[in-house]
């Protein structure tokens, strides 16, 4: 087995019961440690939508094509899929009334209540091809896509109440049993490559109610559903049910498979005692081998959904990450469970390009990250702070092969939430980054700055580091999921407010709300090419960390420099006489500081630590 461990350096710093056919007619940072920016501030443009659409001569890390869909309300992006001729395709919330397509006169779409999900494609190079809503009276929304060999999308998400789920002039309504009982349930419909309807579906129950929180599909075109449920859900989407029910007061998970007709083949769920037991992610091979990863806590839970029994068990307060490995028939096969004392969820899973497992996810108190019969303890910098991980396990019996711990800085969280791998072998990860990690597992050191940036990071099969890139963002910001197309690029979209510098390079290429969240999009060409340079040696802090006393040594000529807080809020500002000056503010409170020292139109940026 082979163990990374990469600590930072020491800074401180539902519908009747029927199954719906219908035909119809056509109708969805820069990564280094110093920071380069161009404060021309003509390049922020008002346009909420920019593309810039490369031909020839692409530089490493180039945004082919960005935009944000939204309006004056809160709107997410939650999934993202690649169609068989390279189209790409989006799905979310959105709540008011929202435009899919800023750069062109269509799609608008109005929320029925309060929250609708949509469906929005667009061509390899970022036009708009067509986009949709489904909603009703209440809280709707898309979660994850899978496409088909045929150009079909499939998408999967919750709603509550009626939806109609025919975006055409047709009617395809799905009614959740018992109106307004126990909240949502899980939908899932097809829909062609044009935006009409094939089928719909729903999880449905009087007593219960259903989540999903992702979808893959094998070769076949079968499709698999991971999610939580409580009380009683009949997983079959036709007039045919098939029951699993839960305790009172627990969440329990589930994976549920259906054929690509969308007819019910089988479900299975994890329960016990435990407060609640999540499947958050699901992988599946091409001949239907699942790996299922999540979390459970306070409590037991019964990791095979067969005959057989395999008990974890978790303290009150704690939750263990976990992972299963099913046949295609729903069989156990292994698992593994990853113990804390505090909280642990796997987020991600993946088969990589030799058939092994890998697994993502964060954690925070002590934490075992061998599943095996080793130990490899970790621990956050500041508890109750979340770190980042993988694990790497033999897909034949679940055997600990790698792991990897990334070691921020004190009360910085740093995540993994997404793997997807591309097709020369190699693979990417993205999550939550915050300082100090270094995701070069390697002799050399790749590091991100801003605890609110968003990052994709690129190994081989063997957890060689090949590359790292970034976005900052200003505010809240995620990205929920990510894509590799076609030809290599990678496609992603999540949730932002404020704005967002789509090119991770020194350029500018801003998106900025139009209310208080928006969904955006992104895709990358020529990604990760090498190893991010450290540009830190043009601004040098002495000490660092320090009690607001210190030395700021220049290699290169600068007009002023500008002291930021957490927030963004300037705390001082003072010429730049010389290559070396002294600051003094021993009046700052303790955390962590940005520099800023203009060059021009130009400038770095380098983190300070005060203790």
């Amino acid at each position: 087995m082979q163990t990374h461990f990469r600590t930072s350096q020491s800074y401180v710093m539902v519908a009747p019961l029927n199954l719906a056919i219908v035909g119809g007619a056509s109708i969805r940072s820069q990564p280094s440690i110093s920071i380069h920016w161009s404060s021309n501030l003509s390049t922020m443009r008002s346009s909420v939508l920019l593309f810039a659409l490369v031909g020839l001569g692409l530089h490493a890390q180039v945004p082919l094509y960005y935009g944000n869909m939204g309006g004056t309300a809160a709107d997410r992006g939650t999934g993202v899929a690649i169609g068989p001729d390279n189209s790409h395709y989006f799905t979310g919330s959105f709540s008011g009334t929202a435009d899919l397509d800023i750069s062109g006169p269509g799609g608008s779409v109005t929320a029925v209540a309060e929250n609708d999900a949509f469906l929005v494609k667009r061509s390899s190079s970022g036009v708009y091809q067509w986009g949709f809503s489904l909603g009703g009276s209440w809280l709707d929304e898309g979660v994850a896509l899978v496409t088909m060999d045929d150009g079909d999308v499939v998408v999967t998400g919750r709603f509550a109440f009626s939806v109609d789920f025919d975006p055409g002039p047709g009617q395809t309504i799905l009614t959740v049993p018992g109106g307004t009982n126990f909240g949502s349930r899980c939908f899932v419909a097809r829909y062609t490559d044009a935006g009409a309807l094939e089928w719909a579906g729903l999880f449905g129950g009087i007593t219960g109610h259903c989540v999903p929180y992702t979808m893959a599909r094998d070769a076949a075109g079968n499709l698999y559903i991971s999610g939580a449920f409580q009380g009683s859900v009949d997983f079959d989407p036709s007039a045919d049910q098939f029951f699993m029910h839960t305790g009172d007061n627990e969440l329990d998970a589930f994976v549920c498979k259906l054929n690509a007709n969308g007819e019910f083949q089988w479900a299975k769920g994890f329960s016990g005692d435990a407060q609640e037991t999540l499947a958050l992610s699901i992988t599946v091979d091409d001949g239907g081998a699942i790996i299922v990863g999540g979390e459970y806590g306070s409590g037991s839970c019964d990791m095979d959904p067969g005959p057989g029994t395999v008990i974890y068990t978790a303290a009150n307060n704690v939750k263990s990450g976990w992972a299963t490995k099913l046949d295609t028939d729903g069989n156990y096969l292994w698992s593994v469970e990853i113990t804390t004392t505090g909280w642990c969820g796997v987020r991600a899973t993946m088969f990589d390009a030799n058939g092994d497992v890998v697994l993502g996810g964060d954690f925070y108190g002590t934490c075992d990250l061998d599943p095996g019969v080793g130990v490899q303890n970790a621990t956050p910098a500041g508890t109750p702070n979340l770190d980042g991980f993988l694990l790497k396990l033999a897909n034949g019996d679940g055997t600990t092969l790698q792991t990897v711990h990334y070691d921020g800085m004190a009360n910085v969280p740093n995540t993994v939430t997404q793997l997807v791998h591309a097709a020369d072998g190699t693979f990417y990860l993205s999550g939550k980054p915050g300082l100090t990690e270094d995701y070069d597992l390697g002799p050399g050191v790749a590091e991100m700055t801003y605890n609110n940036t968003i990052y994709v990071c690129k190994y081989d099969t063997d957890f060689n580091f090949l590359g790292l890139y970034g976005q900052y963002a200003y505010g809240l910001t995620n990205q929920a999921d990510l894509a590799v197309d076609l030809v290599g690029n990678l496609v992603s979209t999540g949730t932002f407010n404020d704005y967002i510098d789509m090119d991770p390079g020194a350029g500018d290429q801003y998106i900025f709300t139009l209310g208080t969240y928006d969904a955006w999009f992104c895709v990358m060409g020529d990604v990760v090419l090498g190893t991010p340079s450290n540009d830190e040696q043009h601004m040098v802090v002495r000490p660092n960390p320090s009690s607001g006393s210190f030395v700021v040594e220049l290699t290169q000529a600068a007009e002023r420099v500008d002291m930021y807080d957490a927030t963004g809020r300037l705390v001082a500002s003072q010429r730049v006489l010389g290559p070396q000056f002294q600051f003094d503010r021993a009046d700052l409170v303790s955390g962590v500081y940005q520099l800023r020292i203009t060059r021009g139109d130009s400038g770095s940026i380098a983190r300070v630590v005060i203790e």
